[in-house]
């Protein structure tokens, strides 16, 4: 368990964002169900919440919280990861209703 989280710390302490694709497919799909959630402010959120669940673990113990702020998807990447996302959720839907013989769609103002 220690190397694991050696491991572990070696990864939050980068520069920029190198994420795996279950990390992405998460966050697209964070930012999916969260709107009104602007990408900058996201930008923000992300590190701030993900450093407390460290915080209250003590795995921040030794991580340089310069770097562990970069480390984290910014702006642009978070744009790049919704838009995955939903080429995904229109991809899997598309198959999904090429199997149907029939689609019912609700086309109100409301929710």
């Amino acid at each position: 368990a220690s190397t694991e989280l050696q491991v572990s710390k070696k990864s939050l302490d980068r520069e920029k964002y190198v994420g795996c694709n279950l990390a992405k497919r998460i966050y697209g799909t964070a930012l999916a169900l969260t709107p009104g959630l602007s990408l900058t402010a996201a930008e923000t959120f992300i590190p701030m919440v993900a450093s407390a669940l460290l915080a209250d673990t003590n795995i921040l113990d030794g991580i340089d919280i310069e770097k562990l702020a970069t480390s984290f998807p910014g702006q642009a990447v978070l744009r790049e990861i919704l838009i995955s996302n939903a080429v995904d959720s229109l991809l899997d839907l598309s198959e999904e209703l090429q199997s149907v013989q029939h689609v019912f769609l609700s086309c109100d103002k409301g929710n």
